[in-house]
């Protein structure tokens, strides 16, 4: 709900196997279909712990858009090692941050992709970036952990930070730091909530860049949408979005993003009460929000600090409502107060899927 945003899943656990040598080494067996910013569908396969280590091997076959004018398929094999510093109550569980869990992982991962692109309205810088059929070797090691103390999330945090080393056939290498932290804190009838992410794209062995599949994409800032400086097929005759009568362009992503956030929620008003059929089944909450990302580029000459950061951030302010279901929950955001630029498009109202 809260790493992945506007995406989610649905599976089968499977855990009883017929009695053969054959199926001892199995423990268990994952399928799980997810849609939002990416459709895929996957196999997971779970074998007997082994020194407090869960081994788990997947295939997971997926698509997602690399903003307008790209796509990109992609199939990826993978062995991922679990050591588990608190272990939840069930390996794949449906409430995954109602259920206390921390973990150290590494992943050995081997990725096949190609991109189909519109060629007829793609930008020359984009076509650069995006014009690739590749494969990539990957090694990622990481720390991830959610602790909630209710299925309501009244307090609680969830932190994730990893480090990925990839590298293709043609001795590209690059490697992707993250770190994301959300925190959950209870102050007398409303919640806050507050949220720090970072993300950095270092190229190594002389690569100058990386593609637009490995570069970083805001899929989900309140208040803007298509975060990132367009880059348009022809400047002098911009492409238009006749509907909206903006100039439409290619966002080619950025290599380091800093985002911070704050979010105020209400969690006891008899007004909201009152359209709530039990609690115990679902709730309603208003809340108040206020966002800003830092996607810093190069200065230029004469140019300060200042100036750099502001022409390199975005940031809006608004209010919306969570609906909480013990199955599923969801938000609507309204910005009342927007900062973008001129290539950016302003959204006021968004829906969310999941808790943001």
């Amino acid at each position: 709900m809260f790493s992945l945003p506007n995406y989610t899943f649905i599976g089968y656990h499977l855990s009883e196997y017929p009695k053969s040598s054959i199926f001892k080494p199995l423990e268990a067996s994952q399928i799980k279909a997810g849609y939002g910013w990416k459709n895929s569908v996957s196999l997971h396969q779970f074998f007997k712990r082994y020194r407090d280590i869960d081994v788990e091997y997947s295939e997971e076959i997926s698509t997602r858009k690399l903003g307008i004018n790209a796509k990109e398929v992609m199939r990826e094999s993978s062995l991922t090692f679990h050591s588990w510093i608190h272990e939840p109550s069930k390996i794949f569980p449906f409430l995954p941050l109602a259920d206390t869990s921390s973990e150290m992982y590494l992943k050995l991962g081997y990725k096949r992709r190609r991109n189909e692109v519109d060629t007829s309205k793609a930008s020359p810088q984009f076509l650069k970036h995006a014009l690739n059929q590749d494969k990539l070797f990957c090694i990622k090691a990481g720390y991830s952990s959610n602790e909630f103390s209710s299925i309501n999330f009244e307090n609680g945090k969830c932190t994730d930070l990893s480090g990925e080393y990839c590298s293709d056939e043609l001795n590209s290498k690059f490697l992707h730091l993250k770190a994301h932290h959300r925190r959950f804190i209870p102050f007398g009838d409303f919640r806050i909530q507050a949220h720090a992410k970072y993300d950095k794209i270092i190229t190594l062995g002389g690569l100058d860049d990386v593609s637009i599949n490995d570069r970083i994409l805001l899929r989900n800032f309140k208040g803007v949408k298509d975060v990132g400086r367009k880059y348009y097929k022809n400047p002098d005759n911009k492409i238009v979005n006749e509907k909206s009568r903006m100039p439409v362009g290619d966002s080619l992503g950025h290599t380091s993003a800093l985002e911070l956030g704050v979010k105020i929620t209400s969690t006891d008003l008899p007004y909201f009460k009152l359209y709530q059929l039990e609690e115990r089944f679902w709730t309603a909450r208003p809340f108040l929000f206020a966002n800003v990302a830092i996607l810093p580029d190069e200065m230029k000459e004469g140019q300060s600090l200042v100036e750099n950061m502001q022409q390199s951030s975005v940031a809006s302010a608004g209010f919306g409502i969570q609906f909480i279901h013990y199955l599923a929950a969801c938000e609507l955001y309204y910005s009342v107060a927007v900062h973008k630029h001129d290539y950016e498009f302003g959204a006021e109202l968004q829906f969310n899927f999941g808790l943001d």
